[in-house]
């Protein structure tokens, strides 16, 4: 994408102001002041992590980094040699964005954790690139107020999909494992933040881009969720998934690809949503780590590796304009759209600066509008979600 052409896009408004306040937004319009999603929702995951500063970090930009390398030095006190080659960032803020899609997903499997035909016992499960760890909890230990029973889909003002109403603090706690058998192990490159999880969870510090420290034959079910973008090789991924699942046992893929799909015309092709995913797509083409094609292409990919009876679902989540008037749907609309919208910055800063070399104050511009294009009404766009499941041969 020609820098020209986009920058001409996002010169700033007269309102705008030249320095960091461009980045500024107002939700009014979109979220009602009574809605869970403006008041109350800064609290939403951040319960679940702590503020602790991992050693192995790097703030660029105003926001923190992660080097791909840091796994191999963890040591307190040692600086990192790495590169930081991730352009999402790793801190509070994108942890909360991180269980945002959370909430998208367990909305769109109606509060199942993966859709394979698993009818066996789950012994041993493994999330790859765990992130804030909320699915690897869900899978561990379900946890449900009682009484009253719980509301099929938790509003945004509880804390967490496992922690319960926080409306009163007095209210019991259920305990009941979801999968009494299962011992869940969650993968990542960050230390985990957890300052909770239950007894049958294990968070490992792991570059799964490496290899695997899992012996073969371990797993029946192997979930992967959201590393479009993250994944230089994944041929070389999902072949050493099917090593670690047992003979039957399954690999789930779940993610987005192009966030701002239109069928009704109204998003321009020269608007500034469209050449904001085109420029960073070409950004994470030269990073080595293609976004918007990972999703479409897993089927062909999983079967080429050996899975057997791979099977493709997809959905739709409006992300602008007209809401749908269920309220399950509407709820992944928002909470999609509420990710954007925080997110904006965090996604765009390193990627456009570091590897697209542009400046700061273009980025602020940039993404100025792009939140002012999120909140128009009179553009209808909605991403794709993908879930894809296969299984390793019996022999």
């Amino acid at each position: 994408m020609d820098r020209a052409s986009i920058r001409a896009t996002t010169a700033p408004s007269s309102s705008a102001s030249s320095n960091g306040a461009a980045i500024g937004y107002n939700y009014s319009e979109t979220f009602d002041d009574d809605s869970d999603y403006a008041s109350g929702f800064d609290s939403y995951p951040s319960s679940l992590v702590s503020s602790e500063t991992h050693t192995c970090s790097r703030s660029l930009n105003g926001r923190r980094y992660l080097s791909r390398r840091q796994v191999r030095d963890p040591s307190p006190g040692r600086a990192c040699s790495g590169t930081v080659d991730y352009s999402f960032p790793h801190d509070e803020e994108e942890e909360v964005r991180l269980d945002l899609i959370h909430r998208v997903w367990t909305l769109a499997l109606e509060g199942k954790m993966f859709k394979a035909p698993i009818t066996g016992p789950l012994n041993k499960i493994l999330d790859v690139g765990t992130g804030t760890g909320l699915w690897a909890i869900d899978v561990a230990e379900y946890i449900t107020p009682s009484p009253p029973p719980p509301p099929p889909f938790f509003p945004l003002r509880m804390e967490s999909p496992i922690l319960g109403s926080l409306d009163d603090p007095n209210q019991l706690l259920t305990y009941e494992r979801r999968y009494p058998d299962a011992h869940v192990f969650g993968t990542d490159i960050a230390p985990s933040k957890l300052s909770w999880a239950p007894p049958n969870l294990d968070m490992q510090l792991e570059d799964i881009e490496e290899d695997w420290v899992f012996p073969e034959n371990s797993f029946d079910l192997i979930h992967i969720r959201s590393m479009a973008g993250f994944v230089t090789d994944w041929p070389r991924l999902l072949a050493q998934s099917l090593t670690a699942l047992k003979p039957g046992g399954y690999l789930e893929f779940h993610d987005f690809s192009s966030p701002f799909e239109c069928e009704d015309g109204s998003l321009a092709p020269s608007s500034t949503l469209t050449l904001w995913v085109k420029t960073w797509e070409e950004g994470a083409v030269l990073s080595g780590r293609s976004w918007i094609t990972v999703g479409p292409g897993m089927p062909a990919m999983m079967r080429a590796v050996g899975f057997e009876g791979v099977v493709s679902e997809e959905f739709k989540v409006c992300t602008t304009g007209a809401k749908p008037r269920d309220v399950r749907l509407r709820e992944m609309s928002m909470c999609m759209l509420r990710q954007f919208l925080d997110g904006a910055e965090g996604i765009t800063l390193d990627m456009f600066i570091r590897v697209l070399g542009w400046d700061k104050k273009d980025v602020e511009d940039l993404v100025a509008k792009v939140r002012r294009e999120l909140l128009n009404p009179d553009v209808n766009t909605f991403t794709r979600g993908h879930i894809v499941y296969g299984q390793k041969p019996l022999w």
